[in-house]
């Protein structure tokens, strides 16, 4: 196996209704900060995309501007200011995935979890965990005030780096 090119990989871990994957990112910035950067529309559009709907309460709905999002998603657990977990679709039919957001302050620096659970396992999972990767990695640099690097630069030197590390081996 070749030596990882980055030491921040998240995991994905196998399990009956899908595939997991789960990154954590150290980020130098409040709570509040990193909070209001997963849940204000305006900051969002940078890091993430453009919402088409965002009603932040449980049972809102959550959808994004782009291409094969499907229709929006549910919001199942807000708990502001260190817990966002809504459905996501892709396409227009289930089956549901789940994205979870976990903040944890210490010290004026805060800890995210990213835990998108219930891909379909195979090739998809590896398209989500390198996207969420290139995401938290334009996050990190919206927060800090730096440039964003090229998403499908990193995108693609990411996606075989799961290949490697997914339980089947793909």
């Amino acid at each position: 196996m070749k030596e990882r090119m980055r030491s921040d990989l998240g995991t994905i871990n196998a399990t009956d209704s899908g595939d997991d994957v789960i990154l954590r990112r150290e980020l130098r910035h409040p709570i509040d900060v990193v909070w209001a950067a997963l849940t204000e529309p305006d900051q969002l559009a940078v890091w993430l995309m453009e919402t088409s709907v965002l009603e932040l309460r449980v049972g809102g709905a959550i959808g994004f501007n782009e291409e094969g999002m499907g229709p929006p998603g549910t919001i199942t657990e807000l708990t502001p200011p260190s817990v966002l977990e809504y459905t996501r679709t892709t396409g227009h039919e289930p089956p549901h995935s789940t994205v979870r957001f976990k903040l944890t302050e210490a010290a004026g620096s805060t800890t995210l979890t990213l835990t998108h659970s219930r891909n379909p396992s195979g090739t998809t999972v590896l398209d989500h965990a390198a996207g969420w990767q290139a995401h938290l990695d334009w996050l990190s640099a919206q927060l800090d005030e730096q440039p964003l690097p090229d998403f499908w630069n990193l995108f693609h030197e990411l996606r075989p780096e799961y290949a490697e590390i997914h339980p089947s081996g793909i």
